[in-house]
């Protein structure tokens, strides 16, 4: 069976990690005058996270639709599993050793249990601080698996259904009857039953609905004009991105609707560019190291160009510094390292399908 890639959602995945990139650098450019309007721009640049959470929500529906059974769960999870933190313990490896030899930063012993095995959804729990959506992915994974073990394949999107309606009336109610509590991000359950997780499941829905995403210019105007109409409603209030069933329903349903766009746009005969497919291919990569870079470039240019025009240089090329840094990274360790993983993985469980994270049947499905 041959397998071909998701050209156009590889492309929303590489904007969604270039958005947080523009999100953390520009605090870099915050002392470059004529740089003012890009730097506002991109305050809103953390929508790349509400991004990959609807994306991986789809392609995990896409990865599970054949699967059913322990076995199944058993080697969803353990592929899965392996593709987050075998991206991540390298990243945290190289994070920590630039915190310590190049900037002399302490990091707190306290968080190291949480930092390293990604267990809390709180930014302040990490010392890769961007670590924190990661605890979202692997708890879908872990709801994806009980899925596969317990729900049969034709009753999945009814209890995908079910899942986001007591989400959302969880914490509507919460933010109803006790705004302050749910301002202040305290309220009860926030981990296990995050207004977030809406994310993953307005992706899974998508995926039922794909059939949907033809191509045609009338319908991507209309999904372009709702990408644009639910993100400006974020932008009203801080506290859309601050309370999450608030920013699900703004930013998420922006996502979504951008990766509608993304799917009508692979029934098209257009092709995107190389460089963001590989932006797309290396996303995970870019989003883990990104940090790191600008903390590298930052204080380079500091000891070396202080006062000079190459500063400011510098610090505009920043994110091309990420992004070739980046694409290294995923082509000569981070690929290698989860496909090697893979298949010893995989030799432990009798395969039952592909784990599908970027490909199609090409006979449609």
């Amino acid at each position: 069976m041959r397998r071909v890639k998701y050209l156009w959602l590889q492309v929303a995945r590489g904007v969604a990690a270039l958005g947080v990139l523009f999100f953390h650098v520009s605090t870099c450019w915050q002392e470059i005058a004529w740089m003012a309007p890009v730097v506002a721009a991109a305050h809103w640049g953390f929508f790349g996270v509400d991004i990959f959470f609807v994306l991986s929500g789809f392609v995990i529906a896409a990865s599970i639709t054949r699967k059913q059974g322990q076995a199944d769960a058993l080697q969803f999870l353990a592929l899965r599993f392996a593709r987050i933190y075998l991206g991540y313990w390298p990243a945290l490896l190289l994070f920590v050793a630039v915190a310590w030899y190049v900037n002399g930063v302490s990091l707190p012993l306290e968080k190291a249990w949480q930092s390293v095995f990604l267990l809390s959804g709180k930014i302040e729990n990490h010392w890769l601080a961007i670590a924190w959506s990661l605890f979202f992915e692997l708890y879908f994974y872990a709801l994806a698996a009980l899925l596969i073990a317990r729900v049969s394949p034709e009753k999945r999107a009814l209890a995908i259904s079910v899942a986001m309606a007591v989400i959302a009336a969880w914490n509507a109610g919460w933010l109803v009857l006790n705004a302050e509590t749910v301002q202040a991000g305290l309220q009860p359950r926030r981990d296990v039953l995050s207004g977030l997780v809406l994310e993953f499941l307005m992706g899974c829905l998508l995926y039922e609905l794909r059939h949907l995403c033809s191509f045609s210019a009338l319908k991507i105007l209309n999904l372009s004009s709702l990408v644009v109409v639910t993100f400006a409603v974020g932008t009203f209030s801080h506290w859309f991105d601050k309370i999450e069933v608030l920013r699900v329903g703004s930013f998420g349903l922006s996502a979504a609707a951008l990766i509608a766009v993304a799917l009508c746009l692979e029934d098209s005969p257009y092709r995107p560019w190389r460089w963001l497919v590989l932006t797309g291919d290396s996303s995970y990569a870019l989003y883990l190291t990104h940090i790191v870079v600008i903390s590298l470039a930052v204080t380079a240019s500091t000891s070396l160009f202080i006062g000079t025009r190459l500063y400011t240089l510098n610090l505009l090329l920043i994110p091309l510094y990420a992004w070739l840094f980046a694409a290294a990274w995923y082509r000569w360790l981070e690929h290698p390292l989860y496909e090697a993983a893979k298949g010893r993985l995989s030799a432990l469980f009798a395969p039952h399908g592909s784990d599908g994270l970027v490909s199609r049947d090409t006979r449609g499905s």
